[in-house]
This record gives C-alpha cells, structure tokens and sequence, in this order.
C-alpha cells in the first residue's frame, strides 16, 4: 500500500473518530443517562440501552486520535511550525468565543482567564495534553527507534498490564492513576502503540473485516456488563462503582477495541478522486471540529438550548434525533473552519497585496 493511499485511509479513521467524540459529547453534555433515573436506579429503558451502546461504539475515539499520532509521528521530526499551529488555532477559537459570550452574557475574569491561556488553563484538556505529546514525540521516537521489535511488544505489554489491565481486573484496588485515561501517561501509552503498529505493520485478523467485527463485538460485551452491573447493584450495591469501568480511555476494552478498528482502516483501500476531494476537504478542518463544539462557555448553551439533547431521552424519536445532532454538528464546525480559513486567506492575500504596493 503506497503512502499517499494510507492517508486517505488515515484521514478517514480521523473524520469518524471526532464523529465519534461529538457523539459522546451529545450522550454526556447533552443529557442521554442523566434524565434515564428514577431516584438513584437507572431505568433500564430501551433509550438507555442504546445510548450505552453508541457510548461503547463511541468511546474510542479520543484514543484512536493519539494512536494515529504514534503512526505518523514515530517517522517524522518535531516542528515548531506545527506546535504554533495547534496552539494558534486554538487561542483564535477561544478568543473568539469568549468576546461572543462577553457580548450576550457579561464580562467574568475567570472566564478571560480561561479563554486568553486555553494550554496553560487546560479549557481543552485534550489539546494540553496532546501539545505536550507532541513536544516529547522526539524523545519517545528515539526510544522506539532504539529498540528491538521484541523490546517494543514487551514494553507495551508492561504498560497496558500496569495501567490497564490493573485498573479492570482489581477496580477496587489503589493502581498508578491515568486519571481514567484523561492524562499524558496514557496518552503516551497509545503513541508507543500507534507507533508499534507503524513500524512493524501489525495486521492482528489476517482477513481485515474480522478487526472490525472485534471492534463491534467488545463494544457489545461492554454494553453488557454495563446493563447487567446496573440490573445486579440493587442487590449487590458494591457493584455500582463497576458500571462503568470499561467505559474509560484506560479501559482494557477501549484500548483494545480502539486498536482493532485502527488496524482495520489502516489496512482498507480508498482510491480514486472521491476520497482525494471528499475526505481531502474535510480531514484538515477535524481539528476544530472539537475547539467549536466542546468549547467550555458554549457547551451546555449547544446541547442543551440548541441541540435540546436532554428533551430527547425518552422519545421514541431518539436515535434518530442523536445520528441527525452528530451529523448537523460536524458539518456545522467544518463550515465554520471553512469559513475561517476563508478569511485567513482574505487577510493574507490583502497584506501581500499592501507589500508589493510599497515597493513599487
């Protein structure tokens, strides 16, 4: 498989997997499990049961970003240019919604504190962490790039045993924190994975669609134990802290799951000029697609007033209103990237124009 064909097949997995983290953020900030209770016990309703199994589906997407990362970053060096980009985008983004929100709803400190040093004040947890990933790719490439194959396979064997597999088998039990995998020793846990898989052309199932079958299948199990634990933890309450254990991005169920539907894209073909102009499109403008959506003044404003997300939880209409929520929301913040690139250029175009009039 040439390179430029693994992009697209790459670009794609990103496309669906910040599909995947706009549908937790519909499930989590929209209100899917919150209004699903009676008192203290879940009603086990179908809409719940559902919304379980598109949280399942979805909850590997943050990881399955990181893994891409290791993939493509384990064969290439640092650069500042891209390091200036992450965090450029990201204050602009924040800025800019912060003077909107000034605007409707009044000045806070807290909030301008939070908007004008969005990587210092982690507004975006995930892009903190990330940046600081990417700042140690070099280091972590060299330790990959120094190791034997067998080196490599053991480390990560270490890793995922210490703060995976710990945390699942004994949940009870005082293990290293990843922080449910919300912290940069996880993350660099999915980059030495990424990069494994990059190196040495892991292919796990020898036929590709059995990979995707996997990943469908843990996420069903997960579901499982899931409804099961919560049907079980009137009876025995110690099991009410268990009901989402293999709901985190540490989760021995996510990892895996995340790792089966990377190596199934990473193996897939996508040719011609529909993937280069569609996915081509679309993959550069990913990236905001989380700074729009998930930005922490507007959020709740989104799912709640907008979206109306938690109105939707015992309808009928639901799953419905969830794959139309998604998809509008995606398509919504690449237009808006769209459009801000669009002026980007404007402003570019106008500034080159006023320096070749100086010096005429």
């Amino acid at each position: 498989m040439r390179m430029d064909e693994r992009k697209y097949n790459l670009d794609l997995f990103r496309i669906l997997s910040m599909l995947f983290i706009v549908s937790l953020h519909y499930l989590g900030v929209g209100g899917a499990f919150y209004n699903i209770t009676d008192g203290n016990t879940e009603l086990l309703t179908y809409n719940y049961g559902i919304a379980s199994l598109l949280e399942a589906l979805s909850i590997v997407g943050v990881n399955c970003f990181v893994l891409i990362s290791g993939y493509f970053l384990v064969n290439s060096s640092f650069k500042m240019k891209k390091a200036l980009h992450i965090y450029l985008t990201t204050l602009f983004y924040s800025v800019i919604f912060f003077i909107a929100y000034v605007i409707v709803n009044g000045f806070s400190l807290g909030n301008m504190l939070s908007s004008l040093l969005p990587i210092s004040m982690s507004t975006y947890w995930f892009i903190t962490v990330y940046l600081v990933l990417y700042i140690l790719s070099p280091f972590i490439n060299l330790l990959c790039n120094n190791m034997t194959q067998k080196q490599h396979a053991a480390l990560l064997l270490i890793l995922v045993i210490v703060f995976s597999v710990w945390k699942c088998v004994l949940p009870f039990a005082e293990t290293l924190d990843t922080r449910k995998g919300y912290s940069l020793t996880w993350f660099i846990v999915l980059y030495l994975t990424g990069a494994y898989i990059s190196r040495y052309g892991v292919q796990l199932f020898k036929r590709n669609w059995l990979n995707l079958v996997a990943y469908f299948v843990i996420a069903i199990l997960s579901t499982g134990v899931k409804l099961s634990t919560i049907l079980l933890s009137n009876r025995f309450p110690i099991l009410e802290k268990g009901q989402n254990l293999f709901y985190h991005y540490d989760s021995i169920t996510v990892y895996l799951g995340a790792v089966f539907l990377f190596v199934f894209f990473s193996r897939l073909n996508c040719e011609g000029a529909f993937w280069r102009k569609t996915v081509g499109f679309i993959a550069p403008s990913v990236f905001s697609v989380y700074l729009i959506h998930e930005n922490f003044l507007w959020r709740e404003f989104l799912w709640g007033t907008l979206v109306r997300a938690n109105k939707m939880t015992q309808s009928p209409y639901f799953i419905l209103h969830y794959f139309a929520s998604v998809i509008i929301v995606f398509c919504a913040c690449i237009l808006i990237d769209q459009l801000r690139k669009g002026i980007f250029l404007l402003v570019k175009i106008i500034i080159q124009r006023a320096k070749m009039k100086r010096q005429q």
